[in-house]
């Protein structure tokens, strides 16, 4: 998951950019990030980035109205998919300090980007996910199902190792953009 550290890094380094261009934000080092919705995986990551950035804070609630007094004195936040960043939020955010919103995700519709504009709020997502990857998350979910791996794992539970029944024959058929990334290798 790097593209959480670039992120990560990304807020820092446009919460400074944002400070000395506009001087909306005090300049002030090390910066201080809050990071919301916080998950075991982030772990070894935020901790890398708080080697450059001690001041890093850390939250496993999801960020929403009443969560979000705990950015206070932040200079950005970090979210993630299911956050809620309305208007009442955002404006919670930003008379807490808040300048800058980080997503850890590409999707933005959970964000009033129109209150973010009226709050000279800087809103950062990540711009789209590898067609690879997600290609072949899509073949490994169709051999998943091919070889009906559940069904599969509860018989070896019961010590039955048979493999009849569980292979079937699959086509694929797609117009999704991974299209070319499943046939291409």
């Amino acid at each position: 998951r790097p593209s959480h550290v670039a992120v990560l890094a990304l807020a820092h380094a446009t919460a400074v950019s944002a400070a000395a261009m506009t001087s909306q934000l005090p300049l002030k080092s090390p910066l201080q990030v809050s990071i919301f919705s916080m998950r075991p995986y982030l772990v070894p990551f935020v901790q890398r980035l708080q080697q450059d950035f001690p001041e890093t804070k850390t939250f496993e609630v999801k960020l929403d109205q009443q969560t979000a007094k705990l950015a206070q004195g932040s200079d950005a936040v970090c979210a993630f998919v299911n956050d809620d960043l309305s208007a009442p939020t955002l404006e919670v955010l930003a008379e807490g300090g808040v300048r800058c919103v980080a997503l850890r995700c590409a999707g933005y519709d959970r964000v009033d980007c129109d209150a973010a504009t009226s709050l000279a709020m800087s809103i950062l997502r990540v711009p789209g996910y590898s067609p690879y990857a997600i290609a072949e998350h899509a073949v490994c979910l169709m051999l998943s199902l091919n070889r009906q791996i559940v069904k599969a794992t509860e018989r070896v539970r019961y010590g039955n190792f048979a493999l009849s029944g569980l292979v079937r024959r699959i086509r694929i058929i797609s117009a999704a953009t991974c299209n070319c990334a499943i046939d291409s290798k």
